[in-house]
This record gives structure tokens, sequence and C-alpha cells, in this order.
């Protein structure tokens, strides 16, 4: 009796840090199961498509210190929901 206790006291915890894995590494567990789909859907080679990621990812950790400033430059002449909009534009354009 007290194993069960002990198991459906850690299930919760378990269980938040099973999603928790899951979110975070989400995408570059299932990138293979949908590679071949994606590659063949868009006439390129998985090359092509790793090379478009990892300029991505390149691109995204460059500009990424440079957020803070534009957002800042952005707030003192638009209202923070118009600098939300527009910020939401080169990443709306890049899926």
């Amino acid at each position: 009796m007290a194993d069960t206790r002990s198991v459906r006291a850690a299930a919760p915890i378990l269980i938040g840090a099973a999603v928790m894995l899951s979110v975070a590494m989400g995408v570059r567990q299932s990138l293979g199961l949908v590679m071949p789909p994606l590659t063949r859907d868009l006439a390129i080679s998985v090359s092509e498509f790793t090379l478009a990621l990892s300029v991505q990812n390149l691109a995204w950790g460059a500009l990424q210190p440079l957020h803070p400033l534009w957002t800042a430059a952005l707030g003192q002449l638009i209202a923070r929901r118009e600098s939300l909009g527009l910020g939401a534009l080169p990443s709306g354009a890049s899926t």
C-alpha cells in the first residue's frame, strides 16, 4: 500500500516533467518524422532543408540581442500594441 501512495504522489511531478520535456524537445525530436514528407512536398533535398533551418537558427541567435533595442525605439514612436504587431510580422513572414 505504501508503494501505491508514493507512486500517486510522484505521478503529477512525472507527468509535468514529461509534458515540459516534450514541449521543449518536441521540434527536434519530431523533425525526423516530418522531414521526408516535407522535403518531398517542397521538392527540395534534405541538405537544403537543414541549411535553411541552420540559417534561421543563426539569424535568430544573432538578432535576438538587438530585439530590446528595437522594441524600445519603436515603443517611443508608437503604442505598445502596434509595436507588438510589428514585431510579429517577421515571425509570421518566416513561417
